[in-house]
């Protein structure tokens, strides 16, 4: 597991919130930040949202992906809010409903690559 910090929104009153320890996880508005030194938005594709078709055909449910924002784990300026990525890249810090359907999640881990790169080593030859 991860420990996360969970920064408040600039744009609120709120206090942070309390740290978590996870494995999986929505990237913060922070380490967004962090990542677009790194990457420019040009290079970041919008996540597909899956979605199910409500009318069910007797072949089954059709499904459909097309591109949308992302949800981060930073919350948004009003109660309920949600901070997310645009399609284009941008941090929309204002939010938009938890309860809104057509925003997408994109899971993420961090991974310890000097353990990676040592799983060799650390495994039985019959392991491998």
């Amino acid at each position: 597991p991860v420990r996360l910090k969970n920064e408040a929104n600039p744009l609120t009153d709120y206090p942070d919130a309390a740290e978590t320890e996870d494995r999986l996880f929505l990237l913060s508005r922070e380490e967004i930040l962090q990542l677009e030194d790194q990457l420019p938005h040009s290079d970041w594709l919008p996540a597909a949202l899956l979605m199910a078709d409500e009318n069910l055909s007797e072949e089954g449910i059709e499904l459909y992906l097309q591109p949308c924002s992302w949800w981060l784990r930073t919350c948004g300026r009003e109660d309920g809010d949600v901070a997310a990525v645009e399609e284009d890249g941008s941090v929309d810090l204002v939010g938009k409903d938890s309860g809104c359907d057509e925003v997408g999640l994109r899971p993420a881990i961090w991974l310890d690559l000097d353990r990676i790169a040592r799983l060799p080593e650390l495994l039985r030859p019959d392991q491998l």
